[in-house]
């Protein structure tokens, strides 16, 4: 049986949470060199990136990050299959993702941004499990330990990202 946790409304009221701590912390007519990346981890972080990047009235150097923990490694091992594009040289960076477990992959990819050379490294979730130690620059909304799929995230059986809501199995 499947239970709707976040309905659309309420999905969108963190949007517009984050937007505004976004739009306050970055100007809209600041220079190329002053813009952040933004950077939404693939594939669950895009349906929630793509729709805060509507309330932002600055604009940003959009990289996308691929990276997988999920892939039957031992804890703690990534396989890192896109990296930043663009510089991230003294730069400010936000890692944007779907939801924080552990937040190990979050941990992971703030070092090694900082290993490149950024200026600040922020981590934005829409959830975060209660299981999660790592401080985080903003988080949408607290779970316990379900499984829990929509709004980018997907069903134990590989559907159900395009939902827009977020249900609980």
């Amino acid at each position: 049986m499947e239970k709707r946790l976040f309905n659309t409304f309420q999905i969108e009221n963190r949007l517009i949470d984050l937007s505004d701590t976004l739009n306050d912390k970055y100007p809209s007519n600041m220079d190329a060199k002053s813009a952040p990346v933004l950077s939404p981890i693939l594939q669950g972080g895009v349906t929630f990136f793509s729709d805060l990047s509507r309330f932002l009235l600055f604009d940003a150097y959009v990289d996308y990050i691929g990276i997988s923990s999920y892939n039957g490694k031992s804890q703690g091992s990534f396989d890192l299959y896109k990296a930043w594009n663009v510089s991230i040289q003294d730069r400010d960076v936000w890692l944007i993702d779907d939801i924080a477990d552990s937040g190990n992959t979050l941990a992971y990819l703030e070092k090694l941004a900082y290993s490149k050379g950024a200026n600040h490294v922020y981590k934005a979730v829409l959830l975060r499990r209660k299981t999660c130690m790592l401080d985080l620059d903003f988080s949408g909304f607290d779970l316990d330990d379900e499984w829990v799929f929509g709004y980018g995230m997907d069903h134990p059986n590989g559907l159900g990202r395009l939902s827009d809501c977020i249900y609980q199995v």
